[in-house]
């Protein structure tokens, strides 16, 4: 029997996302995986002409309706309603939801299986202060419930899923995620020098990179930088986009100078804003070390891409990097800054070449293709449970 798997492909317009990595990652893998499969990518808009696609994936435009509310709301609908719709007329055997947002209309009952990443919202009550927030968090808590299957990124994010949820662990699968190869090549010693040279980083530094809201502890990291002693040689270099600027959630951002000098180091402290992918891996393969002060991850893959680097990294000791990547960082709890200051000395100053090559061990396990095989055991046992001859 052909299957016919249905795929929300949302996020392959915005590639440089988590989202948008997780979704193209694994559809340019599942092929391999699942070679009795078609896979029918669902997109608002045409796509990139850049955007690759493997033999037995296609992507098929099912446009948006006008909103007088704006896209957001277009999208919502689209997803909700003309997802759904699409892929029965299809006759998929199955919907591949990306992430919690299941379809509501959907005609033949198509099943569902969803990714889940994390429940960090309900892990952390910032997150869910706002009536608002609390609102939408329930329509997804619903949505997740609602689900055949889910996949999730780690036994701790599965965890995470039955506690908020009550989904019971049968319905949940762990298949990881992976990392583009490119990562584990270093870059040239000319690319490395031009990106330097870009961002006018003339001394050694301390890396971060990754998102400013709030469970992201940059302001920890901040303060730990400062209290470390490592100014006197190093910079410390932040790197990031915001996304949602103006929520509250993203307060430490607006604060970030302000932060800065308070702590004493300002003529030490660089603020990339948004990096390319190859500038990224330059920057990772140039620091002295990666620090990751984050207090809740469903993955945590910047590790993994410092890992790839051979980067020397200092992480929160939380439950997912003790499960991913176990002895293959400097560890510190989030809210001791002593503890942070600590292991990004020790991380930059002192490096541990059997943590950093336990990372690399790591690096090997989270690949594209091994989360591709796991994903399709799951669509393989749905496709034969609800699909019975």
């Amino acid at each position: 029997m052909s299957v016919r798997i249905a795929v929300n492909g949302l996020f392959l317009g915005r590639p440089h996302t988590g989202m948008g990595r997780y979704t193209l990652g694994l559809l340019k893998a599942l092929p391999a995986a699942m070679k009795d499969a078609e896979f029918v990518v669902f997109v608002p808009d045409k796509p990139d002409p850049s955007l690759k696609l493997p033999p037995g994936v296609r992507a098929v435009v099912v446009p948006t309706k006008r909103s007088l509310l704006g896209r957001g709301k277009a999208v919502d609908e689209w997803e909700r309603n003309k997802l759904g719709l699409a892929a029965s007329q299809l006759k998929a055997h199955l919907i591949f939801q990306p992430y919690p947002t299941p379809p509501t209309r959907n005609p033949y009952q198509v099943p569902v299986a969803m990714a889940v990443h994390d429940m960090i919202p309900w892990q952390l009550s910032r997150y869910r202060r706002s009536l608002r927030s609390r609102l939408k968090l329930r329509g997804v808590l619903d949505g997740i419930r609602r689900a055949d299957r889910i996949v999730t990124v780690s036994r701790a994010s599965a965890g995470a899923v039955t506690w908020a949820s009550k989904v019971p662990a049968d319905r949940i699968s762990v298949t990881y995620e992976g990392l583009e190869p490119e990562y584990s090549r270093r870059p040239s010693a000319a690319a490395i020098a031009a990106a330097r040279k870009r961002y006018g980083l003339q001394r050694p530094f301390v890396f971060y990179i990754g998102g400013y809201d709030f469970r992201k502890n940059v302001r920890g990291l901040i303060e730990g930088f400062a209290a470390s002693g490592l100014a006197g040689g190093h910079d410390l270099v932040l790197a990031g986009a915001v996304t949602a600027p103006a929520s509250a959630l993203y307060e430490d951002f607006h604060k970030l100078p302000q932060l800065i000098a308070q702590a004493g180091i300002g003529g030490r402290t660089k603020v990339l804003g948004f990096v390319s992918e190859g500038e990224k891996r330059a920057l990772l393969a140039a620091a002295d070390s990666f620090a990751f002060p984050s207090l809740a991850e469903g993955f945590g893959l910047p590790v993994l891409e410092a890992l790839a680097a051979k980067t020397p990294v200092a992480a929160t000791d939380i439950a997912t990097n003790q499960e991913l990547f176990p002895g293959a960082y400097e560890p510190f709890r989030p809210d001791q800054t002593e503890e942070l200051a600590k292991a990004l000395r020790d991380a930059t100053l002192e490096p541990d070449s059997a943590k950093v090559a336990r990372g690399t061990e790591a690096v090997s396990r989270y690949t594209w293709s091994a989360c591709a095989e796991r994903t399709a055991r799951v669509f393989s046992e749905m496709v034969a449970r609800y699909h019975k001859k």
